[in-house]
């Protein structure tokens, strides 16, 4: 099956209105009503010139204006991800990527990523429902069906059938309790035998109608050309068309019963996306239909890969941690980020502590390195005149903070840890040559002596790999490897 739509790519970035004209290939008052559409979803935002300077992880609420279009704007694409909007099909890849079409091998690593992501979320609990206008995100509800159905199969509303001396499994517990016994040579002997057996119903209604959707979905996907972006395979069961199954409201009213009995959480799953996918009007591929599916905070994805790659162990009990637990004379089972003090309010002398405290991104434990890491979703770039992309002075301080918070209590428990502070950028381009770190002297100086805070830039696509086989390395191992290519 050939795809209908050639996908338009847009990177993580700016553009004048102009740009997006032609990345869009299509004349200005189409692109102006479709711009109009994607900003309502906070995709595409318009900001003041003077912004222009800025890494998207630096624009503010101020930076950004909401007044008419004029022809000389500048917008942000704030989204990684797939939009369809009008027919046309946008591809919003990361802004470390070069400004230029990627690779299909490329492109599917990422949305593998943000699948891995969105499943690993709560975000993905709320998928079915709608949102303020009253819409369902009808391409997540579609690929979670898809991906549902590769790893879990068909709805299948197993039921267990109770016979008295039936062909099933003994059913001992009902025997023993239900039954009468015969005792001889003080032994019990049942002359009744309960037993149960499981029939499946692959082709009850409902099965037949998850049957029927896969199809549409699957066919709808191919001719957008997503199947293949994403490496979705092809789906053709022999079954119904959606007429056979009766009026919308018919079906909406079957899902509804059967969720009403359902407890098991995967088919209560399936039947909400069901319920979601055949109550949406707004269909896939129609002209006025707009779907996406996707993150506009990507720095959140790219902090979460660097935390499971790199075995974040700050949710961790300290039981779980031997190369602190054991050295600890007062053993300690709370989670290490319990370790670090709260701030202390005091009304009228009585003690408040219960507010938030510091809480780094992650933290790595090797042997007796205590290592600090702050995944940056910066673009961190240097001229020879000017840096940019840089993490401001309350990035820098915070991770100052974390170190003296855990110092503190290692130098309480008199235990020698040897402290490591890091910035994580993901890799563009070619990096600043040699080693780059940033200090503040107030820190660094007596009587702190806090070492400087490295930099470091890690390519994604070698990070993805790891992340996606649930593979944990060693960071330090890690970067020396990256050091040396």
């Amino acid at each position: 099956m050939e795809a209908k739509y050639k996908p338009i790519y847009l990177h993580e970035g700016q553009y004048l209105l102009s740009e997006l004209q032609n990345a869009l290939n299509n004349s200005a008052d189409i692109t102006k009503k479709l711009i109009a559409k994607i900003k309502e979803f906070g995709i595409l935002r318009r900001i003041r010139k003077q912004s222009s300077d800025k890494d998207i992880s630096e624009l503010a609420d101020a930076d950004y204006v909401v007044t008419d279009t004029k022809d000389d704007d500048v917008y942000v694409v704030k989204f990684v991800g797939i939009v369809i909007v009008d027919s046309v099909v946008l591809i919003c890849y990361p802004k470390y990527l070069p400004r230029q079409d990627p690779s299909k091998e490329t492109v599917c690593q990422i949305f593998r990523v943000l699948a891995k992501y969105n499943n690993s979320t709560e975000q993905n609990l709320n998928m079915f429902d709608e949102n303020t206008d009253g819409m369902t995100n009808l391409l997540t509800v579609m690929l979670f069906l898809l991906h549902d159905y590769f790893e879990n199969g068909i709805y299948d509303n197993n039921k267990q059938i109770i016979e008295t001396n039936g062909s099933g499994e003994i059913f001992w517990d009902k025997t023993i309790n239900e039954t009468l016994a015969l005792l001889k040579n003080n032994r019990p002997y049942y002359t009744e035998l309960k037993t149960r057996k499981h029939l499946s119903t692959v082709d009850s209604y409902f099965a037949r109608l998850h049957k029927c959707v896969l199809n549409e979905i699957s066919r709808d996907l191919f001719e957008s050309g997503v199947s293949e972006l994403l490496g979705i395979p092809e789906i053709m069961f022999d079954e119904e068309e959606r007429n056979c199954f009766g009026e919308t409201e018919y079906i909406l009213y079957r899902l509804e019963n059967e969720l009403k009995e359902q407890f098991n959480t995967r088919k209560q799953h399936v039947l909400k996306a069901l319920h979601s996918y055949i109550k949406c009007e707004n269909k896939y591929g129609d002209t006025d239909a707009f779907c996406m599916y996707g993150t506009n905070a990507f720095n959140m994805v790219w902090e979460k890969v660097c935390a499971e790659v790199f075995n974040n162990k700050l949710n961790t009990s300290i039981s779980a941690i031997p190369e602190i637990y054991d050295k600890l004379q007062e053993k300690n089972t709370e989670k290490l980020i319990r370790i670090i003090d709260k701030p202390v309010w005091h009304f009228e002398n009585i003690p408040y502590d219960k507010v938030e405290t510091l809480k780094p991104d992650i933290v790595c434990i090797e042997s007796d390195k205590f290592i600090i890491l702050d995944a940056k979703y910066y673009l961190l770039k240097n001229d020879g005149n000017k840096i940019s992309g840089n993490p401001g002075i309350e990035s820098i301080t915070k991770q100052y903070l974390y170190n003296l918070a855990f110092q503190k209590y290692f130098d309480g428990k008199n235990i020698n840890m040897q402290f490591e502070n890091y910035f994580v950028f993901p890799k563009f381009g070619k990096p600043p040559d040699g080693k780059t770190t940033v200090c503040f002297d107030i820190f660094k100086n007596e009587p702190l002596n806090l070492p400087d805070i490295n930099v470091v830039f890690i390519e994604p696509e070698k990070l993805y790999v790891h992340y996606l086989n649930n593979e944990r390395v060693s960071f330090s191992k890690f970067i020396e490897a990256e050091l040396g290519s």
